[in-house]
């Protein structure tokens, strides 16, 4: 099997939608990242860089402290808690983690915060951390809660800790920090580890010509060979002399044997950038030998 490779670099230069972002708010979602995963110490690392760069961020701290206790570390979470508070008296989130923290060492009777609202989530969080709190630093002497009750628990702060990260990656600019990690990504030719950044940009964005490039571009590196070229056509359709797009969807083509098609868009890649053409001419021809036919 001939390796292709495909040129990504865009060659146009269109006003980008999304705003800047620092260094800070990267590590920020690097963090969220690896809280999802439950890689606590490296969420930790990842949002204390955050920190280290903009110390006053209320968000970042609360992030810092929610993964003590996602740790199972209510003690270790009071400090960055305590700290969120201060720095925005009216934060109902860090009130609503710093009493979840007295929950989670049997403090049950905390006037921090409610543990029912009107609010699903924050109910759940007041539910999760009373019950773990019970079950793990309300025991009396001489108990220990079954193997299954643990078990529950620990979910129970999973699924909690899951729903945490997907709230935080869904507000702010967070998608505009994942975009640009993702496109920065695909540049280097990561396209497995830019996959879900792209896809959350696509979601996002839709519409978006950049966007939807790169989004065709792990389409085809991931073998969807149909949706690949599908929405490099789209690409075309709003700028027709986009090269890289034409080459892509002549990888496309060629990959899933279609002859005519591939030579076409080669020849008209040809036309806007004869160099493009040249170097990825012969892997085009590559395709189309060791094409999979469509049945």
């Amino acid at each position: 099997m001939h390796t292709l490779v495909v040129a990504i670099a865009l060659i146009w230069s269109p006003a980008a939608p999304f705003a800047p972002v620092d260094d800070a708010r990267v590590a920020y979602v690097d963090g969220l990242d690896a809280l999802r995963e439950g890689s606590f110490d490296v969420a930790r690392a990842a949002f204390s860089r955050a920190i280290d760069a903009d110390s006053e961020n209320v968000e970042y701290r609360i992030a810092r402290g929610v993964t003590a206790l996602f740790a199972e570390q209510p003690e270790n979470a009071i400090k960055d808690l305590d700290r969120a508070m201060q720095l925005s008296e009216r934060s109902k989130e860090s009130r609503m983690w710093r009493a979840a923290a007295d929950r989670m060492q049997a403090q049950f009777f905390t006037e921090t915060y409610p543990q029912s609202t009107n609010d699903p989530f924050e109910s759940t969080v007041g539910d999760v951390s009373a019950f773990w709190g019970q079950t793990f630093r309300a025991v009396e002497p001489g108990y220990e809660p079954s193997a299954a009750e643990q078990a529950e628990r620990r979910a129970k702060l999973a699924d909690l800790r899951r729903w945490f990260v997907s709230r935080k990656l869904e507000v702010g600019n967070a998608v505009e920090v994942l975009w640009t990690r993702g496109r920065a990504r695909c540049d280097r030719g990561e396209w497995v580890e830019a996959a879900a950044d792209v896809e959350a940009a696509f979601a996002r964005w839709p519409d978006d010509a950049t966007v939807l490039y790169y989004h065709a571009g792990v389409r085809l590196a991931s073998g969807d060979l149909e949706a690949a070229r599908r929405e490099y056509t789209r690409v075309l359709t709003s700028d027709t002399a986009h090269a890289n797009a034409y080459l892509g969807r002549a990888l496309a083509s060629a990959r899933m044997g279609d002859a005519t098609r591939a030579n076409a868009d080669v020849a008209t890649l040809a036309t806007l950038n004869a160099g493009l053409a040249d170097r990825n001419r012969e892997g085009v021809a590559a395709a189309l030998r060791d094409a999979r036919v469509p049945a």
